[in-house]
């Protein structure tokens, strides 16, 4: 549902599983690692597809159960890296995004998303609220969209973080049970992304072995 909510309006990977160019840098080590969570996390999706026109590579990672160090449960949690062409793919697409998330029509269809979702535990998604957006210190850009669901009489929170660094686009969006902690834990998560990504162009450049096929595997 995350992954749909972001995706509409915007050209985004294909869930097509496949080993990216040689040379890519690793993808996998840009993005959330079981190291950023408390112990026990468990993923469901973890490997490369097919990236968007203009895009060399794209990694999808997303949790079936995770926590955040300090124990808040985390309702959901995906996330994407995608490699651009070049450093103005890279700024078009996020700049699609922060349009998408900003705009009438694209909240509209966010919107849509959520209340169309099925109902869990006979609840479902009553009415959505896009909170204030807010531009992150992350990378060369970045920004947080924090939304508040109203579920029969409580209230959850679902973030929507974009950074982008150089020709690196990753999203990271979540679900959490405490709203007071949206913006905390969306820094947070969006600060390891983007330590991971400093950290793997700093040893790799613009090249480098990729998760798929490079000597070090897959995380």
């Amino acid at each position: 549902m995350l992954g749909a909510a972001v995706a509409l309006g915007v050209a985004v990977a294909s869930a097509a599983a496949l080993s990216p160019p040689r040379g890519t840098p690793d993808l996998s080590q840009m993005t959330i690692q079981a190291g950023d969570l408390a112990p026990g996390a468990t993923v469901a999706t973890d490997d490369y597809a097919t990236p968007p026109k203009n895009f060399t590579a794209a990694y999808d990672r997303n949790f079936a159960a995770a926590k955040t160090p300090a124990g808040l449960r985390l309702l959901a949690l995906d996330t994407q890296v995608l490699l651009g062409e070049s450093a103005a793919a890279a700024t078009g697409l996020f700049a699609r995004e922060r349009g998408l998330l900003r705009s009438k029509r694209g909240r509209s269809l966010v919107t849509k998303v959520f209340e169309s979702a099925p109902a869990q535990n006979g609840a479902r998604i009553t009415k959505v609220h896009f909170e204030k957006f807010r531009r992150l210190a992350l990378g060369s850009d970045a920004f947080l969209q924090p939304v508040l669901l109203h579920v029969k009489h409580r209230h959850f929170a679902a973030d929507f973080v974009v950074l982008r660094d150089g020709a690196v686009v990753s999203t990271v969006s979540l679900v959490l049970t405490d709203p007071t902690q949206a913006l905390p834990v969306a820094v947070q998560l969006g600060t390891d992304v983007s330590d991971h990504i400093t950290a793997v162009l700093a040893a790799t450049g613009s090249t480098g072995s990729s998760g798929a096929t490079g000597p070090t595997g897959t995380t």
